[in-house]
């Protein structure tokens, strides 16, 4: 019988929203935020996370317009290390069965979420009209009764139900949402009434219907109840297409300090796959933190368009709250004040921060920052239209030795914030910094 081929038309934006996912061992999987758990992909049973990178980049190759079972055959041949182990045959081919199985779950998991995140923004993007999403199921052998009572089902887009159910809400869900007119929902309602269909078996549910689903989580379809509420427990599916786009502040904010401090902290110590542009393992954190970071800087630069001047965008780097928007002048903005209180406060900030000049490359002031306040700066972020660069903390020097290294870098700027030597002996200078370890030095995304 010839393999089952799945087409899937390109979709860029799906491709990214798997792309961008970090891969994470299982164990740093269950200790991530819900809400964060659809940004993260990881195989149970694999630690090797450069195989788990490969296995998320074998699915976004399927949005992109690749083929669906070269794919699937690019993760079992990533998974079966892990999972064919045995050397009787029967074993074996069993084992081998369930590297397959276990590739398609991944593939469909995580393809299937992308193309629905895809969806989930069209259909409440602030300018779609249409008020009503229609679920629609395979309609074959495969469906399971819970979704199947499902099938055809009408309601507001703004109804509860589709914050806990729109497709796909459970393992290996393959159903989908899709728009419908208000003029024809309206025509559809009016039909089941006229026609006198049971109210269990109509598309467009009454008032009392929709509260008995949302409160209870039961749908009564042509006599049967069903019980369609998503399953609880460890390894429950969380899958929520609504938190994909709220920025990582918005989520850490929902949660008390101390689940959230905990969490960040987790998070500070886990590392993922990925190299940050100095060449170092990024931290679990630092990948979630980066889309604030990268906030941050566009809100810099659309100030420096519209004035000609520097903005610091400072962050609390463990909570990932804002703390300051600081103007500035042309090439200097004052922050003293905000890294005096980040100090008295206990409190780790990032500074993002525009350099209207075109010049990316952090100045003797901006390096000076980071190395005099070390217990307060984790990170100086500089962006221009053309790109950015970031610096962080090496790990050569004691904090004593940094502060006196800043106050030497501090003379070659002037009290404007300009350059007092050229630029030259001042990249000159940046360079060996990093080469002696006092800093890294990295690109901007």
């Amino acid at each position: 019988m010839a393999p089952h081929t799945i087409h899937i038309t390109p979709n860029e934006t799906a491709a990214s929203a798997v792309a961008s996912k970090v891969a994470v061992t299982r164990s740093v999987f269950d200790r991530m935020l819900p809400e964060l758990q659809a940004r993260a992909i990881c195989v149970a049973g694999m630690s090797d996370l450069d195989a788990v990178q490969r296995v998320r980049d074998a699915i976004a190759e399927v949005p992109r317009g690749g083929s669906w079972n070269d794919a699937k055959g690019k993760i079992a041949g990533e998974i079966s290390p892990y999972l064919v182990t045995a050397d009787e045959p029967d074993q074996r081919a069993a084992q081998e069965q369930a590297a397959d199985s276990r590739a398609e779950l991944l593939l469909r998991t995580h393809g299937f979420q992308a193309f629905a995140a895809a969806r989930y923004r069209d259909q409440f993007a602030p300018g779609n009209a249409s008020a009503y999403l229609k679920y629609v199921t395979e309609e074959d052998s495969r469906v399971r009764p819970e979704h199947a009572a499902l099938d055809g089902l009408i309601l507001p887009k703004d109804d509860p139900f589709w914050l806990t159910h729109y497709p796909p809400w459970d393992w290996g869900c393959r159903c989908m949402a899709i728009e419908m007119e208000d003029g024809e929902v309206e025509t559809i309602a009016r039909q089941e009434k006229a026609e006198d269909v049971p109210e269990d078996e109509r598309s467009v549910l009454s008032p009392a219907m929709r509260a008995t689903l949302n409160k209870s989580g039961r749908l009564a379809r042509s006599g049967v109840s069903y019980d369609v509420a998503p399953r609880q427990g460890a390894d429950a599916y969380s899958w929520k297409p609504g938190t994909l786009d709220l920025p990582l502040d918005k989520i850490m904010s929902s949660y008390d300090a101390e689940t959230a401090r905990t969490f960040s902290s987790a998070m500070q110590q886990a590392r993922v796959a990925d190299l940050d542009s100095t060449g170092v393992r990024q931290t679990v954190w630092d990948f979630l933190y980066s889309s604030v970071r990268r906030d941050d800087a566009k809100d810099c630069l659309a100030f420096g368009a519209r004035t000609g001047r520097e903005m610091v965008s400072a962050r609390n780097y463990d909570t990932a709250a804002p703390v300051a928007s600081i103007e500035g002048e042309k090439s200097k903005v004052v922050i003293r004040d905000v890294l005096a209180t980040a100090r008295n406060d206990g409190q780790r900030l990032t500074l993002e921060h525009n350099h209207p000049g075109g010049d990316p490359t952090p100045s003797p002031a901006d390096t000076a920052v980071l190395l005099a306040y070390s217990d307060v700066v984790v990170s100086v972020g500089t962006i221009t239209p053309s790109g950015g660069r970031v610096i962080t903390h090496g790990e050569s020097l004691s904090d004593n030795a940094r502060k006196i290294v800043a106050a030497r870098i501090l003379t070659m700027c002037n009290p404007d914030g300009s350059l007092a030597v050229s630029k030259q002996e001042w990249y000159d200078c940046l360079e060996r910094l990093a080469s002696y370890g006092v800093l890294r030095y990295g690109t901007e995304p």
